[in-house]
């Protein structure tokens, strides 16, 4: 039997821990969703899944389903849904990447946060640990970050069906435009 040992911050945050998990996870949805999307519009699932998924990293997939789709969605309400949800996908990308990428950390009065190692990374001054960013948060902005990756996946997954069934529209597409943003975490100095 495999045993997970999260650090052990998240281990005092078990809803929190549960609900990082989900949005990790969901992500691959949102992705798997984008490419039944594109495929739909292609015509050939082969050739999009092997394009999206031979390449590393998320933006690369991201840019290749959109190549795939560009402008090629002919009814307009649904194109421009499909833009807004597909710049919806570019934040949970972000989100994802920030916790999938992440230091975990608690903080004073026990609240629970994390360095964004890839934010970090990216810095072109030098890392010192004394004073990097760090980002804070709580249930409420995880719950909220859940509610909007589960809109996204909605708008894609009736984006597709739309698509999939050219000629016969759905009286009530169920769209949700726009999505309100989600919450995202507080990025303060390291009080260290």
């Amino acid at each position: 039997m495999i045993t997970l040992h999260l650090p052990s911050c998240l281990d005092d945050h078990p809803r929190e821990a549960s609900l990082i998990g989900r949005l990790v996870l969901k992500y691959g949805e949102l992705e798997w969703m984008l490419a039944r999307v594109a495929a739909c519009v292609n015509g050939d699932l082969d050739i999009v899944l092997k394009a999206m998924y031979r390449t590393r990293g998320e933006l690369a997939r991201l840019d290749i389903a959109e190549a795939f789709v560009g402008r090629r969605i002919k009814d307009a309400w649904i194109s421009e849904i499909f833009s807004e949800t597909f710049a919806a996908i570019d934040v949970c990308r972000k989100i994802r990447n920030s916790y999938a990428h992440a230091h975990w950390i608690s903080g004073q009065e026990h609240q629970l946060g994390f360095y964004d190692l890839e934010h970090l990374a990216k810095s072109k001054t030098v890392v010192d640990l004394q004073s990097m960013r760090r980002s804070t948060f709580d249930i409420a902005v995880l719950s909220d970050q859940h509610r909007y990756f589960a809109e996204v996946l909605h708008n894609l997954v009736h984006v597709f069906y739309d698509l999939e069934r050219p000629g016969t529209p759905l009286n009530d597409h169920g769209f949700i435009s726009p999505i309100r943003p989600p919450r995202r975490a507080v990025v303060t100095p390291n009080p260290a």
